[in-house]
């Protein structure tokens, strides 16, 4: 920690042997007691400049994978994804995810209580919200996390490699071939956009589990995928808590637009409900990169200025 009198010095070359020769005549308590200084000095400074510490978050949701594959889609496949139920994700404009507001909303976020704790508001995450923004089904068969798929070889023959995998790239490359938009088509899509988009796990595979969401093809547009991607990603935050992460696994797309949703930058703010669902239509890279310089002049989002554009459904339950 730089004193006052100390500002403005050039660190040279001896100057740093000196430092360095002081650093190990430090006992251990001492080496600790000054790292924890820095460390709350660090934080400070951070608070005042406004400014989340630039950690890095890993995260494998990419939007702009689906995008496109979406934009080589024949008409006769995109109305198949209409029939089962994601014909929302055809309008996908946002390519990028703000992995520095996506790490700082999820060390505000609760997953016991599925409560964002911002600007002194607290706000529940729920199933309706997904679809708000992302326009998948919030209603209908529920879906379990966990279901084993072993007794599905079948379905392991046909869709995973040798290793038992499921590679992104190969589903990519099935969507690319089948053109008529048939059963495989619907198995491969679904498969595809829940591990490069929905579900992601940290590695470029889909998760092995997830075939059993497939097993029955009519069932598909009649789940509660709402859910379903909420839970996981709520999961995917508990899991990056608690064992202290470097990645996250879950749809940061959808956590990133549902904060943008909530900020308003005008007097009167537009009431959610008035607004056209799903939400992915209205938020373009453009759009984002508008509200983050935007957010940047206010001090940035994890500044108490932004408090007053940031707006509660008052919907605590």
């Amino acid at each position: 920690m730089i004193k006052e009198k100390d500002k403005g010095v050039k660190i040279n070359d001896y100057l740093r042997k000196k430092l360095g020769k002081k650093w190990h005549e430090l006992s251990k308590v001492e080496k600790e007691d000054f790292m924890a200084k820095s460390k709350e000095s660090s934080k400070q400074y951070s608070l005042q400049k406004g400014v989340v510490p630039k950690l890095y978050l890993q995260s494998r949701c990419s939007p702009e994978r689906v995008i496109r594959v979406i934009e080589e889609l024949e008409p006769k496949q995109r109305a198949v994804i209409e029939e089962i139920g994601f014909g929302s994700l055809l309008q996908l404009r946002c390519r990028k995810i703000d992995h520095g507001l996506c790490l700082w909303l999820i060390n505000s976020f609760n997953p016991n209580t599925y409560m964002l704790e911002l600007y002194n508001t607290c706000i529940k995450l729920s199933s309706i919200d997904v679809e708000f923004i992302m326009g998948l089904r919030a209603r209908g068969l529920k879906i379990g996390m966990n279901k084993d798929v072993s007794h599905r070889n079948d379905l392991c023959k046909k869709y995973c490699d040798k290793k038992g995998r499921l590679p992104l790239v190969m589903l990519e490359n099935q969507i690319r071939e089948d053109k008529e938009g048939g059963n495989n088509f619907k198995v491969c899509f679904v498969l595809f956009v829940l591990g490069a988009l929905l579900c992601p796990t940290m590695k470029l595979f889909v998760k092995r589990f997830f075939l059993h969401l497939v097993e029955d093809i009519d069932s598909i547009k009649k789940m509660n995928w709402a859910k379903f991607v909420l839970s996981y990603l709520v999961h995917g935050i508990e899991e990056f808590k608690m064992k202290q992460q470097s990645g996250v696994c879950g749809c940061l797309l959808f956590l990133m637009l549902f904060y943008h949703e909530h900020i308003s930058f005008e007097e009167k703010f537009l009431p959610l409900y008035t607004r056209p669902c799903p939400r992915i239509t209205a938020w373009g890279d453009d759009e984002v990169l508008d509200m983050k310089r935007r957010l940047k002049k206010l001090g940035g989002y994890a500044n108490d200025n932004v408090s007053y554009s940031f707006k509660s459904r008052l919907i605590l339950v």
